[in-house]
This record gives C-alpha cells, structure tokens and sequence, in this order.
C-alpha cells in the first residue's frame, strides 16, 4: 500500500500528465480516459486513507 505522501506525488503527476494530455493536437482519448481513470482511482484512495485518519488532504481539491 502507498503512503499517503506516495498517492498525492501520483496524484499530482497524474493530473500533470492529463493537462499535457489536454494540449496535444489532436487528443489522444484513450490517453486521457485513462489518466482521467486512474485520478479518480488515486483520489478514492487518498478518501480512504483519510476516512481512517491516516492524514490530510491539504491541496488536493485545489489542484484541480
């Protein structure tokens, strides 16, 4: 299992890697389906993680 430190660094790679994904011409969607996937993933993990207090969230919505 991840850290909670390990699961907001792919978080925010992740949600990196989707803006790029935005940008190229023309949009590669299976690309972005599955980066869109694994956020929401990565996300659901880290909820878990703090519904057991295992730690904030500081900036995650914000990075959005």
């Amino acid at each position: 299992m991840m850290s909670l430190d390990q699961l907001m660094a792919r978080y925010f790679r992740l949600k990196q890697e989707l803006s790029i994904a935005y940008k190229s011409h023309p949009w590669h969607s299976a690309r972005i389906d599955r980066l869109a996937d694994e956020i929401v993933r990565t996300e659901l993990e880290i909820a878990s993680m703090k519904s057991v207090g295992q730690g904030s969230m500081p900036g995650l919505r914000n990075a959005a």
